[in-house]
């Protein structure tokens, strides 16, 4: 079994979730008692986004053995995935009662806190992490989730780059480093962060999506974006006349400012091209947030409205 169980593994490392799940299948048919096979079916099938079949699996490995703390560590990766915040935390402090010294046990627990948005309890649990296993990569992820979920992104991105200094190719960590330092207007390093995890995984699709939004504000100035989001909006579209300028301004950047820059990046980052091809427009809109489409769609509206009544002054005065 231990053959079957390293293959599986291997597997489960590579990314083909569905061939480990049928693997540790038959391996599990011949020994039903091994706790270790069913832990790694469950987490095969959470792969393989068997969610329903992934939870009975891990329910099935806590009732071989109760004893242990992995089956209820696994359970509660499954729930919180599942979206079952409650049972997930019950599960997670039933692992760490079994293993406190196990620091993959904290792990779990943190990320169970913070799915069930207690703050405080993760933050703690962080902290023990990290004295617990301070060259744990995960130890300073932890705290840059719960950083990153208090609103913190300057303090997440500190330990997000603690976390990337011991395991520099990790995808997880350079992703998660993009995020905060795009929420923190810091959009160049964002966009070189994304592209380093899509050098090390092409088929990235977070990363992908990640980089777009990452573009799409980087060409956008960020002191735009922050004064459509304040209340002196209401002034500029309340008054014609400022609303005639302040759409102005706007629609300049975007069709200035997106080609022109936009295509600096393009020739910098080779995975931004994806934002220059036939239906990056598509892209763009959905990748917007509702805000930024109702000022688009204010935008088209107002010029259509300029160009009927420009056009009607025109006929009235030649007539």
């Amino acid at each position: 079994m231990d053959n079957e169980t390293s293959r599986a593994r291997a597997l489960l490392d590579r990314g083909r979730f569905t061939e480990a799940a049928s693997l540790l299948r038959r391996a599990i048919a011949s020994d039903p008692a091994d706790t270790s096979l069913r832990c790694f079916y469950a987490m095969a099938l959470l792969g393989a986004g068997a969610t329903g079949e992934a939870r009975k699996a891990a329910e099935e490995a806590v009732a071989t053995d109760p004893e242990s703390e992995w089956p209820y560590r696994v359970l509660a990766v499954v729930l919180i995935r599942c979206g079952k915040t409650r049972g997930a935390l019950a599960a997670a402090q039933q692992a760490v009662q079994l293993g406190p010294a196990v620091p993959a046990a904290q792990l779990v627990l943190g990320q169970a806190q913070l799915a069930a948005k207690k703050k405080r309890g993760a933050h703690e649990t962080a902290l023990r992490l990290r004295e617990m296993a301070p060259d744990f990569v995960h130890s300073h992820t932890l705290l840059g989730d719960v950083e990153r979920t208090c609103k913190r992104p300057e303090a997440a991105a500190e330990h997000y780059r603690e976390a990337l200094r011991l395991e520099p190719t990790s995808e997880e960590v350079l992703i998660s480093l993009g995020v905060v330092l795009l929420r923190s207007g810091h959009t160049q390093e964002a966009i070189d962060r994304f592209h380093d995890a899509l050098r090390i995984n092409p088929a990235s699709t977070v990363a992908q999506r990640d980089l777009e939004i990452a573009v799409m504000q980087h060409v956008n100035p960020i002191w735009l974006r922050r004064l459509y989001r304040r209340p002196i909006a209401l002034l500029l579209w309340i008054v014609p006349p400022l609303r005639l300028i302040s759409g102005s301004i706007l629609l300049i950047n975007i069709l200035v400012n997106r080609l022109h820059r936009g295509q600096k990046l393009q020739g910098q980052h080779p995975a931004v091209e994806m934002f220059f091809r036939r239906g990056a427009r598509g892209r763009l809109w959905r990748t917007r947030s509702r805000f930024g489409k109702v000022i688009i769609v204010s935008m088209g509206t107002l010029l259509a409205v300029l160009g009927i009544m420009i056009f009607l002054t025109a006929v009235v005065n030649i007539l």
